[in-house]
């Protein structure tokens, strides 16, 4: 789309006009033009998009046919097309004489030379507006150009450089930029900066306020020289390519590769914060995942779609958990190499604080593309979320926002939610989103507010517990205060087996009541203690090293892990399993087949 606006009374003072007088006219009827109501009618994309970003490029040319040569002026949209079309070059407003308009023949006004088309407006007092299809001002030979904003600022002011960038750096604080004396500036704007060296980094628009702007640079701001760094609006949000090709690359923070692979060919190029999903269009998750890990299979059961994360502790082995919980997850892709189908996004200690607030969201938009455009069932985990809420503090505080618990800003429920809700299912698309956070509890607090306000968000937690891993336990899973919102929907006749649910209340409650009978045992003695006290005991001993403890590369199919659970539930009798039906003990209890504690064969050497 191309757009024209014409000159009706006037035109420029002359064809001998100054480049001054040149500039006051482009600025008064400029003005007239984007603040006139019914610049709305010729579309949004235009109204609004002009209203909210005026940066023109100025141009004095000599324009000449073959019976006419003429000084006027135009000025030219220095973005892309305004309705997101670049196919035919960017839109063009032209001020200029009405002679301007006669070829051979003479035609009237409304019509354009060099095959122009459309319908025109005719804005009263100032304008005429016409839409078309080829590029605007088509035929014209432009000469003398002088480029630079011309509401935005003036380019004879301080700080402009030319091309709708500024030299206008007044602070530099952590890693936040802010720029004096811009104007138009939006909220979540890409800029880009180039620094003496002729290094270039960008950045993004995190707050406005009159003619400051307030930039985060994800590549850090150390050697930002405030006198000589120039700055440029991009006018557009931070987006990422996005490719099928990525699966078995490496990126860093901000989406590059860093693998010593070849530049990804991008597929599309999509916003960084997602597209918000309709809640009718969400399908409820149904369907269990396998991880292989007996206490989550069993007793806290991941749905494909949910988002459930793992609350550990420094120096506990929650990484190795989430590996294995990947590896199996991919056991239909182990044949072929489980590197290629994975994408990773790495943000290291080195690597500028900043970068961690656009890296789960980068990795997240490319999840999305896999799972809704090209239909794959994608486990996201993200490791570490207590790192992302420290650089959102470290954010926060450079803007000096007023604190909340413990120093977090507190909009920072609202932040992670817009990460953690990216999960899911949604209908008419194939694939599925399982996002798997995994968070450090500070002191092993998990009053916390990072685990607090991930626990209100997410659908369950996984808990790694530090006295566990002392003990020689692995995966160290506290099965107690863990939890999955979204268990019961998944298992059951007809997706694992009828007992399931049963067996995970009973192996719950006997297990809670072997840790209040050890709590008691040490205030006691074990001589105090009655029979089915005893039994609870052993229980419990033989639940956390049978049940909870297996090598890292021990896989159990979720019946396994059943039938490894009625072995422990037959320490007790029939009489003391309250928690299941009497139709499912006589099913199960004694079932052939079932794994039985075997004899000692006698020694029949002698």
């Amino acid at each position: 789309m191309a757009m024209k606006v014409e000159s009706r009374s006037g035109g420029l003072p002359g064809s001998d006009c100054s480049l001054g007088a040149a500039r006051e006219h482009v600025q008064a009827v400029t003005r007239n033009y984007i603040t006139h109501p019914r610049v709305s009618e010729y579309g949004p994309s235009v109204g609004a998009h002009v209203r909210s970003r005026l940066r023109f490029r100025v141009t004095v040319c000599e324009t000449s046919t073959e019976t006419l040569s003429v000084r006027t002026c135009m000025i030219q949209h220095a973005g892309s097309d305004m309705c997101g079309n670049v196919e035919d070059g960017p839109p063009t407003l032209h001020l200029f004489k009405p002679r301007l308009l006669l070829s051979s023949p003479p035609q009237p006004f409304g019509s354009y030379p060099s095959g122009a088309s459309g319908n025109g407006y005719d804005v009263p007092g100032s304008l005429g507006v016409r839409g078309s299809g080829g590029p605007a001002g088509g035929g014209m030979t432009l000469t003398a150009m002088v480029a630079g904003p011309v509401i935005a600022n003036d380019p004879d002011g301080p700080g402009w450089v030319g091309g709708g960038a500024y030299r206008t750096v007044c602070s530099v604080n952590g890693p936040l930029v802010v720029l004096d004396q811009v104007k138009f500036a939006q909220y979540a704007e890409i800029v880009n900066f180039t620094l003496p060296d002729g290094s270039r980094r960008s950045g993004q628009v995190l707050e406005v306020a009159g003619t400051k702007a307030i930039v985060q640079v994800f590549e850090g701001t150390s050697g930002i020289d405030a006198q000589k760094t120039t700055c440029e609006f991009t006018g557009d949000i931070l987006r990422t390519p996005v490719s099928e090709d990525m699966l078995g690359r490496v990126f860093n923070g901000s989406g590059k590769p860093i693998d010593k692979g070849p530049v990804v060919m991008a597929e599309d190029f999509l916003d960084i914060n997602g597209q918000p999903i309709n809640p009718h269009d969400r399908i409820y998750p149904e369907e269990m995942i396998q991880t292989g890990i007996s206490p989550i299979d069993v007793m806290n059961s991941i749905a494909r779609g949910q988002k459930i994360p793992i609350f550990s502790a420094a120096g506990l082995p929650h990484n190795e958990v989430n590996m294995e919980t990947a590896r199996f997850f991919k056991s239909d892709f182990e044949q072929n190499g489980t590197m290629g189908n994975v994408c990773l996004f790495l943000n290291l200690a080195n690597d500028p604080t900043i970068e961690r607030i656009i890296t789960p969201r980068l990795a997240l938009t490319t999840a999305e593309f896999l799972a809704y455009q090209c239909e794959k069932h994608v486990l996201v985990i993200l490791t570490d979320m207590s790192s992302y809420a420290e650089a959102l503090r470290e954010v926060s505080a450079a803007r000096e926002e007023v604190p909340g618990r413990r120093g977090f800003p507190g909009y920072m429920y609202t932040d992670l939610a817009t990460i953690y809700e990216r999960a899911g299912r949604v209908e008419g698309r194939g694939g599925s989103i399982t996002q798997i956070p995994i968070l450090t509890m500070p002191n092993d607090d998990i009053t916390h507010p990072i685990p607090d306000l991930t626990g209100f968000i997410t659908e369950g937690q996984i808990y790694v517990d530090r006295q566990l891993h002392n003990r020689q336990v692995y995966p160290p899973i506290n099965v107690l205060p863990s939890l999955s919102r979204l268990m019961k929907s998944a298992i059951g006749e007809g997706m694992t087996r009828k007992d399931h649910g049963d067996v995970s209340n009973q192996l719950y409650a006997c297990y809670a009541i072997g840790k209040d009978v050890q709590a008691m045992k040490a205030v006691v003695g074990e001589e105090a203690l009655t029979s089915e006290d005893l039994l609870y005991l052993e229980f419990l001993q033989k639940f956390e090293k049978n049940f909870i403890n297996q090598g890292p590369y021990e896989n159990r199919s979720v019946f396994e892990s059943l039938d490894l659970g009625w072995k422990l539930l037959r320490i007790f009798p029939k009489e003391m399993l309250k928690r299941i039906p009497q139709s499912v003990i006589d099913e199960f209890y004694a079932r052939e087949g079932a794994p039985q504690d075997l004899e000692p064969e006698p020694d029949t050497a002698l």
